[in-house]
């Protein structure tokens, strides 16, 4: 009898963890900006990092969020087994998720070397259409940095396997960036101001 009662407690207090959990949720998803809310929906799906998501540590932690809510969800309570195969999956992701942020922080390392630290920089994704032009001030792994002359707050994150002619631009070189095509960048012409060449630091 006391062990039922025991239980019965055990998974009264799981579900009001999970209720709070999910307030707690909708809470956020209230103030969450769109990118950072469809990452943390990702993450609750186990699908990939949205690429938009990329080089923002914002998004990229709503996506570990996201993760937690699912394997909490998976793992709801000590007398369910979760599956293996969903728990595997999880991690498989949370390694995904630690080394896009370690991309994300570099970037912004790189940035405020940039930029006063008081300073509020707006990171952006490149639109279909546009063209940007500004100096690159940085590059990682994955991502080229520009800064835009268009808004002096701004830098616009270039993913490198979408660009073509990015070889011929240099470290601190003035840069014009066009956008013709979705997730296609041409680099139309840029103007040598720099002698570093353009390799992840």
């Amino acid at each position: 009898m006391e062990y039922r009662q025991k239980n019965a407690r055990m998974g009264t207090e799981y579900e009001e963890q999970n209720r709070r959990h999910h307030q707690e949720y909708l809470d956020a998803q209230r103030e969450r900006p769109i990118n950072d809310q469809l990452a943390y929906e990702a993450g609750e799906k186990l699908d990939k990092i949205p690429r938009e998501a990329l080089g923002h540590e914002s998004a990229i932690k709503a996506y570990g969020e996201g993760l937690d809510a699912r394997e909490t969800a998976a793992n709801p309570h000590p007398s369910v087994t979760p599956s293996r195969e969903e728990m595997q999956k999880i991690a498989e992701r949370r390694e995904l998720l630690n080394k896009a942020m370690i991309e994300a922080v570099a970037i912004r390392e790189k940035v405020q070397q940039e930029y006063s630290a008081s300073s509020t920089v707006h990171y952006s994704n490149p639109i279909t259409g546009n063209t940007y032009q500004g100096r690159i001030i940085g590059s990682t792994e994955n991502f080229v940095i520009q800064a835009n002359d268009n808004r002096t707050d701004s830098v616009v994150l270039h993913e490198r396997k979408v660009v073509s002619g990015l070889e011929k631009v240099q470290q601190n070189e003035r840069a014009e960036i066009k956008y013709p095509y979705q997730y296609v960048g041409i680099v139309r012409d840029s103007y040598r101001s720099g002698e570093h060449t353009l390799t992840p630091a």
